[in-house]
């Protein structure tokens, strides 16, 4: 079969060889003009318009940092760049990007800001000789006004449940201490020493739970720093944002 085609060939060659040999020319010249304009596109231009703001700021980008990523650019004034709102934004739009089956992995300061809460272990948040004591009191309360009414509740009456006796004394004491005049004229005409907490206006409350967080012990302050960990919300949810430097 295959000596019957060659030869074949043979026969047109001998016959036609001009023809052949002006054919072959011609598709020489017609590739020759032809390759150099073939592209092969393999980047985000096969998934974006090039010409979209996405895919400038991409080409932007990658001039500066290389890569084949898109990038997607938030603007905004000075004054509302970091806060809850662009946050929010933010990882709203980033959701939507991962929803896109051509997307493989994205990165905001959301999600790494995110990575590194989760990476802030219970040491970092309470034990860390880095943070002064006053600077790990700021960061517990920074974390407490970002919890919801329930969650607060529960770390609270966790934390009330672990006292000694002779904390619960010294916590007593103090918050008689704080009082007004006009506060201890009242609990001692209803006698309800049971239930210091429900005469105490919100600064005074606020008082007692430094001083509270002041006198645990490093297992307390251990299991406290846990269960606000287990109840924080994720950065882009956070009423009030909070670094640990």
């Amino acid at each position: 079969m295959i000596h019957k085609i060659f030869k074949q060939c043979a026969n047109k060659l001998m016959h036609y060889p001009k023809s052949i040999i002006a054919i072959v020319a011609i598709i020489t010249i017609i590739l020759g003009l032809g390759l150099p304009n073939i592209q092969i596109k393999m980047g985000n231009d096969v998934f974006v318009n090039p010409h979209s703001t996405v895919y400038k700021n991409t080409e932007k980008a990658q001039k500066a940092f290389g890569g084949d990523n898109a990038y997607v650019l938030f603007s905004a004034k000075d004054t509302d760049i970091i806060n809850h709102s662009t946050f929010a934004k933010i990882a709203e739009v980033e959701k939507s990007i991962q929803s896109n089956d051509h997307v493989i992995r994205t990165t905001s300061v959301i999600s790494l800001l995110n990575q590194q809460l989760k990476s802030t272990g219970v040491e970092k948040l309470m034990g860390d000789q880095q943070l002064s004591t006053k600077r790990q009191q700021s960061l517990q309360v920074d974390i407490m006004a970002n919890l919801n009414t329930k969650a607060k509740s529960a770390i609270q009456q966790a934390t009330l449940t672990s006292l000694s006796d002779t904390q619960k004394q010294q916590i007593q004491t103090y918050i008689l201490s704080i009082l007004t005049d006009q506060q201890k004229l009242a609990l001692a005409k209803n006698n309800a020493t049971t239930n210091l907490n429900s005469i105490l206006t919100n600064d005074q409350q606020d008082k007692v739970n430094q001083y509270t967080q002041s006198i645990l012990t490093v297992s307390q302050q251990r299991n406290l720093a846990k269960l606000m960990l287990q109840n924080l919300p994720s950065v882009e949810k956070c009423l009030q944002l909070f670094f640990v430097i």
